[in-house]
């Protein structure tokens, strides 16, 4: 269990006591929302605690200058303002690619368990909660750096949010070289921008840990399911019977 997430939610869903009115019990919380696929023991917001939906990154900056990584820029993809390197899927290695053949901007990238790509094209079209997410480095000095977080549109400039990850640490964290971040609330999709910046010579490795995810393919296989319920309850020639007589009746 998430204590951040735990925290959240009890933040957020935990206002209904026992003698208020019993209609609160019917309040929205996501749970049989056809459109809402939830992974683990938890099956709305309410209870969304356990987050089994993991993705690893692993990105080495082997050059010899700091870089601005963009890990995720929504529906811009590759194109990153001035300055910004777009974390390609298999790293470079400073042979031509964005016409650049200098090694000293060199850099590696890994993922699991699939690509970063993968993740990339799966976000266009499904939105996930981001939970929380966990750095680990081998160079203390870069838990110095933000982490950036934009929300993209193309109707006005976005705003950047900085995520100053030495607010996670202190006297009481055992490991200084691992940050554990809560992002309650935060949406990670086709709208979202993730980019930070990595010292030289430093590998970072970042988990996330994702919660309920908005997809159309959870949705029609719902409501196909209930469909083969409710034919298989009334019978099918009765169906199609009621079917018949509806068309009649709007001709």
């Amino acid at each position: 269990m998430n204590e951040y997430l735990e925290t959240y939610t009890e933040e957020n869903f935990s206002g209904f006591e026992g003698d208020q009115d019993m209609s609160m019990m019917s309040a929205y919380t996501g749970e049989g929302d056809d459109f809402l696929d939830f992974d683990g023991p938890g099956n709305s917001f309410a209870n969304q605690k356990d987050l089994q939906r993991t993705f690893s990154l692993h990105i080495r900056n082997t050059g010899t200058t700091a870089k601005k990584f963009v890990l995720f820029n929504g529906f811009k993809g590759e194109a990153v303002d001035t300055g910004e390197t777009f974390l390609l899927n298999n790293g470079y290695t400073g042979g031509g690619r964005n016409g650049d053949p200098d090694p000293a901007n060199a850099y590696s990238v890994s993922s699991n368990p699939s690509t970063l790509d993968d993740l990339r094209g799966f976000l266009k079209t499904s939105p996930i909660v981001l939970g929380f997410f966990r750095i680990k480095t081998d160079n203390v000095l870069q838990l110095e750096n933000p982490i950036s977080l934009s929300e993209l549109t193309p109707f006005k400039r976005a705003e950047v949010k900085d995520i100053f990850l030495q607010v996670f640490t202190g006297e009481n964290v055992f490991r200084d070289n691992i940050v554990t971040v809560p992002t309650p609330g935060l949406i990670l999709g086709n709208e979202t921008k993730i980019s930070m910046d990595i010292l030289p010579a430093t590998a970072v490795s970042i988990t996330f840990f994702f919660g309920a995810v908005f997809s159309n393919s959870a949705a029609l296989k719902g409501k196909q399911q209930k469909a083969v319920s409710s034919i298989a309850a009334v019978g099918l020639p009765r169906v199609l019977q009621s079917q018949a007589i509806r068309r009649g009746l709007k001709r």
